[in-house]
């Protein structure tokens, strides 16, 4: 928890770091603050969504739970435009957990997202594009069972990508990078003997005694293949208050099994309700052929086995909006 609340001040001393410096117009809207330097040509925008969800029962002839739930969710870009040369920069960071009855709390969103992209323009819609993009988690992460699976960094990827970014008219950019290497490690040991995210494990005796370490770091050289959509307003007057951003990534390693495609989806809707109140909807579906997910068709705390399986989360909630 101690890791957790010192990112989120991190991205809030950031904030009041760039703030107030060089501006030459400040804008507000329901949900974001949006801070145009025309100086330095930096614009610098910061999102906050917290969603809390709550139920008491005392005496509930029905029956029922006690439960507690929270949501978190910062964004903040910083992006350079001039002449040809443009650089954007992302830092997401979101965390969720909830509390029912007696039991401990257990996390239900856990995200730390990092992207950089730097790009020469070559006419109006194309650009040469660097590519970076880093993902982990911030909190020790549990399975149904209790059984650890994830850790800080553990496992985290580091994509670099060459390439083109494609921008038509309209709120798409397509990045195609056929240079990317996709590096992923696990700094957590036990994970790495166990051979999770497709590192390879452990060397046991005959008495289940490790005779060599599990690796720790896994490298992948491929083609890479990013689809954003951001749209925040839309003319349809139904859709005023309607935010969407949608971001598809595609990878697929040239040298082990390239017919095996990772993919990674998010849509995050925002759909404002007034000033101060909003709701967000928040879906995440990942596949990873090296990626084995434990399976308990029984349902009995039992392990059936492990595989590659098409992961999907979903966050939905009510979210209070803060302005600055």
């Amino acid at each position: 928890m101690v890791r957790i609340l010192s990112i989120f001040s991190f991205l809030f001393l950031i904030v009041l770091a760039r703030k107030g410096v060089g501006n030459d117009l400040v804008k507000f809207t329901n949900q974001e603050f949006r801070e145009i330097d025309t100086i330095s040509n930096w614009e610098n925008k910061v999102i906050f969504s917290l969603s809390l969800a709550q139920a008491a029962l005392i005496n509930w002839a029905a029956g029922g739970e006690n439960n507690f739930a929270v949501n978190g969710l910062v964004k903040y870009f910083s992006n350079y435009n001039y002449d040809k040369i443009s650089w954007e920069n992302t830092i997401n960071v979101g965390y969720g957990f909830m509390k029912q009855s007696n039991e401990r709390y257990r996390k239900t969103d856990d995200k730390l997202h990092i992207a950089s992209k730097f790009g020469h323009r070559i006419n109006d819609s194309l650009n040469y594009t660097v590519l970076l993009n880093f993902d982990s988690q911030m909190a020790i992460g549990l399975n149904e069972n209790k059984q650890k699976i994830a850790n800080f960094l553990a496992p985290a990827y580091l994509v670099s990508s060459l390439g083109f970014d494609f921008k038509p008219q309209g709120a798409v950019s397509v990045v195609l990078a056929p240079f990317t290497s996709k590096f992923t490690f696990v700094n957590d040991q036990q994970l790495a003997n166990q051979g999770a995210f497709g590192l390879e494990g452990a060397v046991y005796d005959d008495l289940g005694v490790v005779i060599k370490q599990g690796r720790r770091y896994r490298s992948e050289f491929g083609g890479y293949v990013s689809i954003n959509f951001i749209q925040n307003d839309f003319k349809q007057e139904m859709l005023n208050n309607i935010s969407v951003n949608s971001k598809l990534n595609l990878f697929t390693n040239y040298l082990v099994s390239p017919e095996n495609l990772d993919v990674n989806w998010e849509l995050l809707v925002v759909m404002k309700v007034n000033k101060l109140l909003s709701v967000n909807i928040n879906t995440h579906l990942y596949y990873d052929h090296d990626t084995k997910v434990s399976v308990d068709n029984n349902k009995d705390g039992i392990i059936d086995g492990y595989g590659p399986r098409t992961q999907f989360k979903e966050l939905l909630g009510v979210g209070f909006v803060f302005d600055y």
